[in-house]
């Protein structure tokens, strides 16, 4: 297999180690763990009662939004690309992922107060109430949807990845024992093939081929946030010469592949979080020059953010709206 990216700076790591609250939450899951060799079947979980949420009628169907989590227990949306906020999705206890589809559904991971049961939960874009629960895994972390299939993937802190057909009913689990220990970045390509890693081994990586049954070794090694934008595999980190954040873009064969480019992005600086790419519509957190930002790139030229919004976030993800779901 190929091995492609160079090893992380002391900026990235101290931007990997930045302090956000699910950062700390998750870092509490993990000290409550006990036996993590056990199963990762989950525990059957009364569904929580969400709060009365609020969706301003100018989140329209038709336009393109953001979520982001910005508390454990609250989801604030915003317009794109003007960055207004429209709303919010309150009353959750323990948040700690968000994707989206291509049809612009939100699934939301919600963890419960005994740190051993979770709670998936679909929102239609711009909705109030779910249309959808699943019982998740123990000690889930972060999600992703193949937008070939509607398959639902989220990477836990307990050694798997579990699958959820179509984003329903029962998920397979697939072990990672003996590549990575826990799976903090995750995302599908557009076939249907699934790549994560841990966060803090560079060559903890792994992949899933659409149809297979074994996790296998994922030679592109660079540290960083996993994203698709449709032709290649982007993972965030620093661009040399002259050296920028930026997002390095991967063309990606089988278990390797080389690079292909990058995306530099101006004050938009570290490695952390989650970041969401539609299009031409790129959301991702930032740490500034004035502090923690949720800011919107015009997608792949990069260069200055188009909207910058005072947000401190650590997960992100771009719901298409009616106009531009069809064609994503």
């Amino acid at each position: 297999m190929n091995s492609a990216g160079d090893g992380p700076s002391s900026t990235e790591d101290s931007a990997i180690n930045q302090p956000f609250a699910r950062l700390a939450f998750c870092i509490f899951l993990v000290a409550t763990v006990t036996g993590c060799g056990a199963s990762s079947e989950p525990q059957a979980a009364a569904i929580p009662q969400l709060s009365k949420s609020s969706i301003s009628p100018a989140a329209s169907s038709s336009g393109d939004l953001v979520y982001a989590i910005t508390s454990n227990s609250v989801v604030s949306i915003y317009s794109y690309p003007e960055g207004k906020a429209v709303g919010s999705l309150t009353g959750f206890s323990g948040l700690t992922g968000i994707c989206s589809d291509g049809n612009g559904n939100v699934w939301i991971i919600d963890v419960g107060s005994s740190s051993e049961t979770s709670t998936l939960y679909e929102y239609a874009h711009a909705g109030s109430q779910p249309i959808a629960t699943l019982s998740g895994p123990q000690y889930p972390y972060v999600c992703s949807v193949d937008r070939s299939s509607g398959n639902l993937a989220i990477g836990d802190l307990n050694a798997t990845v579990a699958v959820y057909a179509g984003a329903g009913g029962s998920p397979q689990y697939y072990s990672t024992l003996g590549l990575m220990g826990d799976v903090r970045i995750i995302t599908y390509d557009g076939s249907g093939d699934l790549y994560f890693r841990s966060e803090q081994d560079r060559k903890a990586t792994g992949w899933l081929q659409d149809g297979g049954s074994n996790v296998m070794h994922f030679g592109i090694q660079r540290r960083g946030s996993y994203g698709w934008d449709g032709r290649y595999l982007a993972i965030r980190g620093l661009a040399k010469k002259p050296k920028a954040n930026a997002l390095i873009l991967y063309k990606v064969i089988g278990g390797g592949g080389a690079q292909a480019g990058q995306v530099r992005l101006s004050d938009c600086a570290g490695t952390f979080g989650t970041f969401s790419i539609r299009g031409s519509e790129l959301a991702i957190p930032c740490l500034g020059t004035n502090g923690y930002t949720l800011s919107y790139y015009n997608y792949p030229s990069g260069g200055n953010p188009i909207t910058t919004l005072a947000v401190r976030t650590f997960d992100v993800t771009i719901s298409v709206g009616s106009s531009h779901s069809k064609r994503r």
